[in-house]
């Protein structure tokens, strides 16, 4: 029963990463041709480069490691594999929820309607802090995994001082004391930019509480007005985004503090749900994006013309 589940999740996983990483190589694309056409990408199409090179990084690595581990879970024993497998992982899984981040809060500083000094300062710069955003936050994901970085460095230590070079017992106390303390690390890496997330889909939808307030006040027709609707866009997107965000953060805590005990066949559907979000809400930003949607029905024309 085991491996007949073992399979059919490699079997999904296999297509969640295909289409999750050629949605994203699309979207990149799309970017690449655009910025090698007209010499430069507004705010909103660097953030997608990012994220959609990140994503598409970010799902190959994540298929790697499944594989590794479902089918040569000894390899892990070598601490150099474990490293290179586990830390590349770790660097783009930030990477991708720091982008993300970075995409919400320029949605919301842009469509949201607010008179505070700081808030109006960010709306008029926004646009100019994009490069200063993304850089930020690829030294931030950095940051955050330098300790794991440090942790396996003490870890070859540690094996080469006990005589067993390159190879690691997952299964003694110490290391799962270590783990521990890694997983508490790995969660608040990850809690910084989701909170922020957060913060950025609650202003957005209180400003659009507002304005349907005003608008309400001066007796015009709500539903009508275009500002409005933007809004409720927005903010249907967001929130759907808002659920593919918590499903991915908590399927990513799950991974990484189940690190050892990798052997049941739910732990290994964890690795297949946390592919859904990734692929989804690519998938939706093509739909939802004017350009992107336009760029996509014409590949399709053009493949059906070839076939």
């Amino acid at each position: 029963m085991y491996i007949i589940l073992q399979k059919v999740f490699a079997v999904v996983l296999a297509a969640e990463c295909f289409v999750g990483i050629t949605i994203n190589v699309f979207i990149s694309a799309v970017q690449i041709m655009k910025w090698k056409a007209v010499k430069s990408l507004e705010s909103c199409d660097q953030i997608l480069l990012c994220l959609a090179i990140s994503r598409s990084l970010s799902l190959t690595s994540l298929s790697f490691d499944f594989i590794i581990r479902a089918y040569f879970p000894l390899t892990f024993l070598d601490l150099i594999i474990f490293s290179v497998v586990t830390l590349p992982r770790i660097l783009l899984y930030y990477t991708s929820f720091w982008f993300t981040t970075v995409l919400c809060v320029f949605y919301c500083v842009k469509i949201a309607n607010y008179k505070n000094r700081v808030f109006l300062y960010m709306k008029t710069r926004i646009s100019k802090l994009v490069p200063q955003l993304i850089g930020a936050s690829l030294l931030i994901s950095l940051a955050f995994t330098i300790p794991f970085f440090w942790y396996f460095f003490q870890l070859h230590r540690q094996t080469l001082g006990n005589h067993f070079v390159g190879k690691v017992n997952m299964n003694n106390s110490s290391f799962e004391d270590n783990h521990r303390i890694q997983t508490i690390v790995y969660i608040l890496g990850s809690s910084l930019p989701f909170l922020i997330f957060c913060g950025a889909v609650s202003l957005l939808i209180q400003s659009l509480w507002l304005h349907t307030r005003q608008m309400r006040r001066s007796g015009g027709s709500s539903f009508q007005d275009p500002k409005l609707e933007a809004h409720f866009s927005v903010v249907k997107s967001m929130t759907l985004f808002l659920c593919f965000q918590i499903i991915y953060f908590v399927c990513a805590i799950c991974m990484f503090s189940l690190y050892v005990n990798f052997t049941s066949p739910w732990k290994m559907f964890i690795y297949v749900l946390a592919c859904v979000p990734s692929g989804l809400h690519s998938s939706y930003m093509v739909y939802s994006n004017t350009k992107l949607k336009q760029a996509f029905l014409e590949m399709w024309h053009s493949f059906q013309r070839c076939i």
